[in-house]
């Protein structure tokens, strides 16, 4: 999952890698909660999960942040839903 975020962080230009640690962190301490203790299946939603977490990190550290139209459109390619 590291590896993809990095991945991604360079495809929309994030020149500021302590964004991606941050995103990441986010990420980790929600699965944490979360799903520590049950066998819930997750996976379905690590995309999801990433780029929110990319999306927050980016509106508390940047300057100019990722738009939201943006990602929606070209990183998760129109595969989610409002609901």
């Amino acid at each position: 999952m590291v590896d993809q975020m990095f991945g991604v962080s360079q495809l929309i230009k994030i020149e500021d890698k302590s964004v991606v640690f941050h995103a990441f962190s986010l990420f980790d301490r929600f699965y944490k909660k979360h799903y520590l203790n049950t066998q819930q299946k997750f996976e379905s939603d690590f995309m999801l999960t990433a780029f929110v977490c990319l999306f927050s990190s980016s509106k508390n550290m940047e300057v100019e942040p990722l738009n939201l139209k943006d990602i929606k459109n070209s990183l998760l390619q129109r595969k989610f839903t409002p609901e």
